[in-house]
């Protein structure tokens, strides 16, 4: 087709494109030999029609190679990698709601690199082209992709996967979006709490109300409980004394403990 992004394509490298509902997909594509001994499919770039082929040529070498064998039955793959990570002292650490996180992405790495993908074998050619793909569609979550496969990688290095110092996702240029400056007027947060209350959401209406005066995480005001808040006295400027209400808590991100009036 002549609208291919590389038109004359050499034949018998796995390199393939397919044109789908969001544009150009190319990418490289091991027989099934190749998958037998651990090889899996890697997306290239439909905009570097010159790198594309010569990284098909790279990668279909690897996989006619004897080094492709021994680096795929040393289980040093991706999946092995996340499972040696997620129960690592390092991550037990995290909070719970991070560590899920942590989790949710993974499985989105593996889905996009394949579980039997060697760790030694990511490198940054293709660690760019795989964050451009997904950052045209949506450009926060690959940012935050990236950053997961960058502590897994990290990862790597400590167990001796990877040479140190290697990390492909280091100085990538990963841009995210453009900041949102958007600020809601005092009559918008009225009229939020109003619809809140003629909705008959007593509930959400609180939670609006405290997401704002208290700047908490959702996952923080969703767990809110009534013992949680005490009424104390404080001294005011004027010289006497106000009752106000404070909320003791235990942020669930990083576990400490804080109390927001």
């Amino acid at each position: 087709m002549r609208d291919q992004p590389i038109p004359n394509a050499p034949r018998g490298i796995g390199l393939r494109q397919r044109k789908g509902a969001g544009g150009w997909r190319v990418w490289w594509e091991p027989t099934s030999a190749e998958r037998a001994r651990g090889a899996q499919p890697v997306d290239l770039d439909p905009n570097r029609p010159t790198w594309s082929v010569r990284e098909a040529k790279r990668l279909k070498g690897e996989a006619k190679s004897d080094t492709t064998r021994r680096t795929a039955s040393t289980g040093r793959t991706l999946a092995a990698l996340v499972n040696d990570y997620i129960r690592s002292p390092r991550a037990l650490k995290r909070a719970p709601a991070t560590l899920r996180g942590y989790k949710a992405d993974a499985a989105v790495l593996l889905q996009d690199w394949g579980h039997d993908r060697a760790v030694a074998r990511i490198d940054r050619p293709a660690v760019y082209a795989w964050w451009r793909k997904r950052h045209a569609s949506a450009p926060t979550y690959a940012g935050k992709l990236v950053r997961t496969l960058s502590v897994l990688l990290s990862h790597a290095e400590l167990l001796g996967w990877r040479e140190p110092n290697s990390n492909p996702c280091f100085r990538l240029g990963a841009s995210g979006p453009a900041q949102r400056k958007r600020h809601a007027s005092w009559s918008e947060f009225d009229a939020l709490l109003g619809s809140a209350q003629v909705l008959g959401l007593p509930s959400m209406r609180l939670a609006i109300a405290m997401a704002v005066l208290t700047g908490q995480r959702p996952a923080d005001l969703r767990a809110a409980c009534v013992g949680d808040f005490r009424e104390v006295s404080v001294t005011v400027e004027t010289g006497g004394t106000r009752q106000v209400w404070i909320w003791n808590l235990r942020r669930q991100k990083r576990g400490n403990v804080g109390s927001v009036p």
